[in-house]
């Protein structure tokens, strides 16, 4: 009985390893702003990923992976991502920045790539070009190497950059 056990687990561990070479199989690093200040703030920001539509495109364009969920979810590990209400978020087409109001003790994915090997890797894949918050507790303008600096991994395949 055992034997027919063995051979079922390697039968199946060979299926799920076919499938990773065939389908490609990898792990996302997600990209987050915490807002621990207290209040309200707001994100402008623009990444490889973030494509600007046209003006009339706009009514249809779905920003992807623009999602959000409670601080203390995210660090439960118990999150449920939702999607940012179109009315909390703008695009600025000229300059290829969206703009995002982030309400207070929440968390902003701003980007997720595939099997990023981290800062000092080099991957120079990272994905977020400019980044500016506003809010209570002053102002933070980031550009080009700057902004991969001051997010931090937290070992979970999570960089954040904690404002408050």
């Amino acid at each position: 009985m055992r034997n027919r056990r063995t051979f079922h687990f390697g039968l199946v561990l060979a299926f799920a390893s076919g499938l990773c070479l065939t389908h490609g199989c990898s792990i996302g690093s997600r990209f987050l702003i915490v807002n621990e200040s207290g209040g309200e703030i707001m994100v402008v920001y623009s990444t490889r990923q973030l494509h600007m539509p046209s003006e009339e495109q706009a009514p249809h364009y779905r920003a992807e992976p623009l999602l959000e969920a409670p601080v203390g979810d995210v660090r439960s590990g118990k999150a449920q991502w939702r999607s940012v209400p179109g009315d909390r978020l703008s695009f600025d087409f000229a300059r290829g920045t969206a703009t995002v109001r982030l309400a207070r003790d929440m968390v902003l994915q701003i980007a997720e790539i595939s099997n990023y090997g981290g800062h000092d890797s080099d991957d120079d894949r990272f994905p977020i070009l400019s980044l500016d918050i506003s809010g209570a507790h002053g102002e933070v303008h980031l550009i080009g190497g700057q902004v991969k600096y001051h997010f931090v991994s937290n070992g979970d395949f999570y960089y954040q950059l904690v404002y408050g």
